[in-house]
């Protein structure tokens, strides 16, 4: 299962965070998302983590879930963050 135990783990670990599961009136896709408040990052830091030279430092997780939705379902993660107004991480997954 694309959802494992530590992405699941970290979304409960934000105190402060909003998560979301829903999906559009048709049922062709299923968005599940996380925002918290926490310190954010820039737009630059965003992408490096989805990039695969993340293996170089030792974080595997984040890019490895990213490449497998994009090999299971086109699109990969998406992350919106802003320094000092947190991060929103999100994916869809098609229904239909």
């Amino acid at each position: 299962m694309l959802l494992q135990d530590g992405p699941i783990h970290r979304m409960k670990s934000f105190k402060n965070a909003e998560k979301l599961f829903r999906t559009n009136d048709a049922y062709e896709f299923f968005r599940i998302q996380h925002k918290d408040n926490g310190i954010g990052m820039t737009a630059e830091k965003a992408a490096k983590l989805l990039g695969p030279a993340m293996k170089e430092t030792g974080g595997i997780g984040i890019s490895n879930t990213n490449r497998r939705l994009i090999q299971f379902y086109g699109q990969g993660l998406s992350i919106v963050s802003k320094p000092g107004e947190g991060t929103t991480v999100s994916f869809t997954i098609p229904i239909k």
